[in-house]
């Protein structure tokens, strides 16, 4: 159902069943099974914490937790079970410390990894069902996106060693379609792609709140994105 480059031999693969499989990528072996969920695998990612580099996975609902692994002894770290419906979203904070998920429940959960897992706060309930999260290259605005077409901006407050504290919400961008993936601009933390279920990958200004430029590139919905920018001189991008 999803798949992860967890380092430059290794893909994650996360199936129906539950199961994560860690594949070598040179010799297509697996190197390891790992069982922790109860329900289908929804999102997989990448948080680094005290140190060192831990796979995250987020399951459907039945289950709908999410699980730490050791990407070196492939171990469980923790697991941690807030949502009541399948996590679409799990996004490193870079802070050393803290984690945000997204659900079809509607919520938006941040964690503190120091005790546990234990949740710091969540943001205002969604009206309708997270569908993507992510973090803006400069790691200051978390984007947020719904089944009911809107891109919320957050404002991240930070503290001692740029650890986060609150975040409040500072704008929504209203969308004509739904949107199915984003994915955050690594040359200007101004500018998001969306991906939609029309087809098109929007690339979106969010402190103006308007469409930069618009792409369409195919009849059905845009659930995954690998953007490759160029910045060919200042103030405009080349996407591949």
């Amino acid at each position: 159902l999803c798949a992860l480059e967890v380092s430059r031999n290794l893909m994650a693969v996360g199936s129906k069943d539950g199961i994560i499989t860690i594949y070598d990528c040179t010799s297509g072996q697996k190197v390891a099974n790992l069982r922790g969920h109860k329900a289908s695998i929804c999102k997989l990612g990448l948080v680094n914490y005290n140190g060192k580099k831990y796979l995250t996975s987020g399951s459907d609902h039945g289950c709908c937790s999410i699980v730490l692994w050791d990407t070196t002894t492939w171990n469980m770290r923790m697991k941690i079970e807030y949502h009541k419906a399948a996590v679409t979203a799990i996004v490193d904070l870079l802070d050393n410390r803290s984690l945000v998920s997204g659900s079809y429940d509607k919520t938006i959960n941040v964690y503190n990894l120091n005790e546990e897992g234990k949740m710091l706060f969540n943001l205002p309930v969604n009206k309708t069902s997270v569908t993507a999260v992510l973090l803006t290259c400069n790691g200051n605005k978390l984007i947020t996106c719904g089944l009911d077409d809107t891109v919320s901006v957050y404002q991240i407050m930070r503290g001692a060693s740029r650890q986060v504290e609150t975040m409040f919400l500072e704008r929504e961008i209203q969308n004509n379609t739904m949107i199915c993936s984003i994915v955050a601009s690594m040359l200007n933390p101004e500018l998001v792609f969306l991906g939609t279920k029309d087809g098109k990958i929007k690339l979106i200004n969010i402190e103006r709140g308007e469409a930069y430029k618009i792409y369409n590139v195919c009849n059905n919905a845009v659930i995954e994105m690998v953007v490759v920018e160029r910045q060919t001189k200042p103030g405009t991008h080349e996407l591949r």
